[in-house]
């Protein structure tokens, strides 16, 4: 969840299947029976620490999720799926799963991607060969390698132009959307993939063992050679392909073109009503390059162009990424607007100080901009002079999804000493009926 939302979101459905699988098919031991009731008993019993894992996953993360699920409704979303990111123009054509073309460009609507997107030779050869040979003897485990070929199938079929009628359905067109690019499903698809072609050197613990069969050194041989098999598959791809950018050298103003002109620049928020594609901001380091001189983050978020520096003005006292402390002279009777190049977003506070770095005497309101496209936060400066503090902060969403996450730190500690003392108190247990006491001996 930390890590990669994305892998959480694609994965987690699968996972939590594969869970309730194995739950179901080891609840009983091999070779008995047992009524239904029994098995979903016993199954409920298995399912047990994988649930209660699943659940300290989402107590330990939920300073992330809450926050992200929740506060969702206050970011423009749609700027994930649409122009560069809309799913319907980068799904994978059938020929394209065997193709040998390699490139390292980017995915493009159309069958002619500059980039590949096969399986791999390799990978589907030891896939099928691992099923094939390891079905007869699987057991009960032979549901597990049809889970892994299911799971591996579906996945590959999601990225592929015969499923776009999927995508556009409500609930399940919203989970395989998270994806974005239909490709990214391979994702899915490789792991599962990997363990078919990992059966070839793997033996099941309820097999029988055959005599003939090679010892644990053999097998680590044959998967090393498989592994080498794989490698040497994928050498014709190991080749390396430097381009210089079309951006120029690297440099803050590079990053500004590349996000122009990748439709990289999709950070907007709810009250954002049309999604920029420049700034003055990038204007900013642009110019810092065309000059020469070396690159300066933007040193305020303050909008100078509103100020008629005879009656209103402001200028930055400290600045850095969350908080921000001006000074204001505001010479009319009325509360003049202080607008900052920041999209308008919950968290964010303002204060009138007590001072230069004082405290704060009151909270001044902040509310998005009321004319333009962009948003931004604006903050009424009172009459006279004074400092104000622009400074990002908690939300109540945000403060409960961090205290629910040091709550579930805590009662896995509390867990873990608890079970280290019944441990102890077991082994204490075990010294004593092993050692005879004195009266015993005589």
């Amino acid at each position: 969840m930390l890590t990669s939302n994305l892998v959480m979101v694609l994965f987690t459905p699968l996972l939590g299947l594969y869970v309730l699988l194995v739950a179901w098919l080891h609840a009983i031991p091999t070779g008995t029976t047992a009524p239904v009731r029994a098995r979903l008993g016993a199954s409920a019993r298995r399912a047990g620490w994988p649930i209660a894992g699943l659940a300290a996953g989402l107590g330990l993360s939920a300073t992330f999720w809450i926050p992200a699920f929740l506060e969702q409704k206050y970011v423009l979303v749609d700027q994930w799926y649409a122009g560069r990111y809309d799913y319907r123009a980068h799904f994978v054509y059938l020929h394209q799963l065997f193709s040998s073309q390699w490139g390292f460009g980017v995915s493009e609507p159309g069958p002619l991607d500059p980039i590949s997107f096969q399986i791999g030779a390799a990978a589907l050869l030891l896939g099928a060969l691992g099923l094939i040979v390891q079905w007869r003897r699987a057991g009960r485990v032979r549901w597990e390698l049809a889970f892994y070929a299911g799971a591996a199938l579906l996945a590959l079929f999601f990225a592929l132009q015969a499923a776009a009628p999927l995508w556009e359905l409500p609930l399940l067109g919203t989970w395989l959307g998270m994806a974005q690019f239909p490709w990214r499903w391979y994702s899915v698809m490789a792991p599962f993939l990997s363990m078919l072609g990992g059966l070839l050197v793997a033996r099941f613990p309820a097999q029988a063992v055959d005599p003939g069969e090679p010892h644990e050194g053999s097998r680590m041989a044959a998967a090393v050679a498989l592994c080498a098999v794989v490698i040497l598959a994928s050498y014709p791809y190991l080749r390396v392909q430097i381009s210089e950018p079309a951006e120029g050298p690297v440099s803050l103003a590079a990053l500004m073109r590349f996000q122009q002109s990748s439709d990289e620049m999709t950070g907007s928020t709810a009250w954002v009503t049309k999604v920029p594609t420049w700034s003055p901001m990038a204007d900013y380091y642009v110019q810092q390059e065309a000059a020469g001189a070396p690159d300066e983050p933007v040193s305020t978020l303050l909008d100078y162009s509103v100020f008629d520096y005879e009656t209103f003005a402001a200028d930055s006292v400290a600045h850095n990424s969350v908080s921000e402390e001006v000074y204001y002279s505001n010479r009319t009777e009325a509360p003049r607007t202080l607008i900052y190049n920041q999209f308008y977003y919950p968290g964010w506070r303002a204060f009138l100080l007590d001072g230069e770095h004082g405290a704060p005497l009151r909270e001044l309101p902040i509310t998005p901009e009321r004319t333009g496209t962009l948003g931004r936060m604006t903050v009424e400066a009172p009459p006279g002079e004074g400092y104000i503090l622009l400074a990002y902060g908690d939300t109540p969403t945000r403060i409960v999804g961090r205290w629910i996450s040091w709550a579930t730190i805590a009662l896995l500690l509390a867990a873990l000493g608890w079970t280290a003392l019944r441990r102890a108190r077991a082994a204490r247990h075990t010294n004593r009926l092993a050692s005879p006491t004195e009266d015993a001996r005589q």
